[in-house]
């Protein structure tokens, strides 16, 4: 048993009844199917299921296929379960707490550090949570809580697979976080959940539910009301009243409490007064057939750099990118930057294999090659455009893209020209 396990055995476990029981056991044969069903045929770039990836997931697979594990087992196989079941488990959501500002509590020496049994606390408490006309809920805990800036894309991959694992059970998700990486999570999420037809909302805050003035509260009963509520097959951001599409969503600011925006694209919905919201942006209206078939989750590649141009960036520090498969160059306005030598060394890489992907340093601006002479040497070394695409959603899309059995072009073209996720317009 690992340190981490160990240190998470007094967390209360539901006795589940025969009805649980039962639910959890059909949930169990349709993702058993879900993890079995073959990856589609190029040139979709659909299909690649993470059950593939070398470490955590092979773990993963190896106990889901084991005769001897129970589905209660299975069941609190990555998540642990704070709350019990609830009546009607179709129309609940699940909360699963990843950690983040949102829940920490003061220790001993003063620091903030997350505690699951606060927040359960909080719902169980507080009028907000605890009135007749919010949605019934289940949390779970992702152990350990961590704080987002630390996450890695091994944590991404586990936060994918506790969604895979009760996705079957519950209308909607809300997945609590930190807001330092928030944008890169909810970015990659889009991109590894195929065929996602239930709405996933992400969301954090910048004080935590501990203090007085937090706007963590808000920010959790409105993802909870919009999970239950609109029925959107995306994985969104809900951040000070706006819910945003996750892969268009970034953090501007640690001060403010509108601490994320979606510059590139208006909100999904937004929360007055009444309830504004915007149904026409969603993927499955503007394309009825979105969403269609059997959900599964995409392992990504690790194996990404990202590069953010300065001037006189010397050619010597892509040396330490040679083992990359891709790179994202966060570039000057529509494409501009970097010397003759720079790029040069960057077509040898570019030769050797690697995607490079080019985003703009200015957040409303879109890659155009070829503009400027400048852009015209990246375009010459094998630089591909992002269309506009935030930071984060380039780097989770070359992620998700080269995480696939698919050729250098095939990248690029799937990266450039195909929009995927409505991460880009």
């Amino acid at each position: 048993m690992s340190k981490n396990q160990q240190a998470h055995q007094n967390i209360i476990k539901p006795r589940l009844n025969q009805v649980q029981v039962n639910s959890i056991q059909q949930h169990t044969i349709i993702k058993d199917k879900l993890l079995k069903s073959p990856p589609s045929t190029l040139p979709n770039v659909e299909g690649i299921p993470l059950y593939g990836t070398k470490s955590l997931s092979d773990k993963i697979q190896q106990q889901f296929e084991s005769p001897k594990q129970t589905c209660q087992n299975i069941h609190e196989k990555l998540l642990k379960p704070i709350t019990k079941l609830p009546e009607k488990p179709s129309k609940a959501i699940a909360i699963i707490y990843t950690g983040g500002t949102i829940g920490m509590v003061k220790d001993a020496q003063g620091q903030l550090s997350p505690d699951p049994n606060y927040l359960l606390s909080v719902l169980q408490t507080n009028p907000i949570f605890i009135h007749k006309d919010m949605p019934s809920y289940m949390l779970y805990s992702l152990p350990p809580p961590i704080d987002s800036s630390i996450m890695t894309p091994e944590d991404w991959r586990k936060i994918a697979l506790s969604v895979l694992e009760i996705y079957e059970i519950f209308k909607g998700f809300v997945i609590v976080h930190g807001t330092d990486t928030l944008a890169y999570t909810a970015s990659a999420l889009s991109f590894m959940f195929e065929n996602l037809q239930k709405h996933v909302v992400l969301t954090a805050s910048q004080l935590p539910l501990s203090s007085p003035y937090s706007d963590g509260y808000f920010n959790l009963a409105g993802s909870i009301i919009c999970a239950s509520q609109l029925q959107i097959p995306e994985v969104t951001v809900f951040i000070n009243n706006k819910l945003m599409r996750g892969n268009r969503s970034q953090k501007f600011s640690s001060w403010s409490l509108d601490a994320f925006d979606s510059t590139q694209m208006q909100p999904l919905a937004e929360f007055g007064i009444t309830l504004n919201y915007r149904r026409d942006l969603v993927r499955n209206f503007q394309e009825p057939d979105y969403g269609a078939g059997d959900f599964k989750v995409a392992d990504i590649c690790d194996s990404i750099g990202v590069i953010h141009l300065v001037p006189g960036l010397e050619p010597q520090v892509l040396e330490n990118y040679q083992s990359c498969k891709g790179i994202i160059l966060q570039v000057f306005g529509e494409g501009n930057g970097g010397s003759d030598q720079f790029c040069e060394k960057l077509g040898e890489l570019h030769k050797a294999g690697c995607v490079i992907g080019l985003v703009s340093q200015a957040h409303t601006s879109e890659i155009k090659l070829g503009s400027y002479n400048a852009s015209s040497q990246l375009k010459k070394a094998g630089a591909k455009s992002s269309q506009g695409m935030t930071s984060e959603a380039a780097y989770a899309k070359l992620s998700y893209l080269l995480g696939k059995n698919l050729t250098q072009r095939d990248v690029e073209d799937a990266f450039t020209m195909q929009n995927i996720r409505g991460e880009r317009d």
